[in-house]
């Protein structure tokens, strides 16, 4: 009855605020579409299909973000991503995306209503270092770091990182990969490449990660920097 109660509240919520209008300075067809994607995401959600519905609200995300008409949106974009991943028990991936957005009514009630599973799991990953870390860089692309500590103070670190640039919906984000075995101690580490030309500092905290990528030449796409605070959405090491 709680899951069902919620599901028909935010069904409402989902539908507030929706605008046909397009922005001026961002691509016509491109913002003329959030509407679509909304009904569309909102249409598998009803039918509980999260994961095809999360593709949508994806991209409603990104409208959100690029065009100026919808940027009122941005929160309950943000909050029906968080509610798929709600209903998958994927609490801390669904906690990440509702902090994008902490002060809305939306984000305060969905928060409200899982604080319990959100803290169980926050519980559950504090144990260990181990994990997927996730770091918001924007128009819904991430900076993601798979942690897994192997023994004697090594730890493999699998870093997947993004840049939107200006045309994401037409070319996809700038990406930049690095896979690579550090050495923690104190709870920070240090990634040099061979040539010492890239350079990366790693904090590890209770499900956080604070990385400063202190080189600019890092052999990664345009844009794309491993730079930034990240928590952790996952306590395993691999999707």
């Amino acid at each position: 009855m709680r899951e069902k109660t919620l599901s028909l509240v935010y069904i409402a919520l989902l539908t507030l605020g929706l605008s046909s209008s397009f922005a001026a300075n961002a691509t016509d067809e491109q913002c003329q579409q959030y509407t679509h994607y909304q009904r569309q995401g909102l249409q598998a959600y009803k039918s509980q299909d999260y994961t095809q519905a999360r593709r949508n609200f994806e991209y409603q995300v990104i409208l959100a973000e690029i065009c100026p008409a919808h940027h009122h949106q941005k929160s309950l974009a943000y909050n029906n991503i968080a509610l798929t991943y709600f209903h998958q028990q994927r609490y801390l991936t669904a906690d990440v995306w509702l902090k994008l957005a902490p002060d809305s009514n939306q984000s305060k009630a969905n928060a409200h209503f899982y604080a319990k599973e959100i803290e169980q799991a926050k519980k559950r990953a504090r144990a260990s270092i181990n994990g997927q870390y996730w770091s918001y860089v924007g128009q819904d692309a991430w900076n993601r770091i798979s942690v897994k500590k192997t023994a004697n103070n090594l730890v493999d670190i699998s870093f997947s990182g993004m840049y939107p640039g200006r045309n994401i919906l037409k070319y996809g984000p700038h990406m930049g990969d690095l896979t690579a075995r550090i050495t923690v101690k104190n709870h920070q580490g240090v990634y040099q490449s061979p040539n010492g030309e890239c350079k990366i500092h790693f904090h590890f905290l209770p499900n956080k990660l604070i990385i400063k990528q202190t080189s600019a030449w890092c052999s990664f796409g345009a844009g794309v920097s491993a730079t930034g605070h990240y928590q952790k959405v996952d306590d395993r090491s691999d999707d």
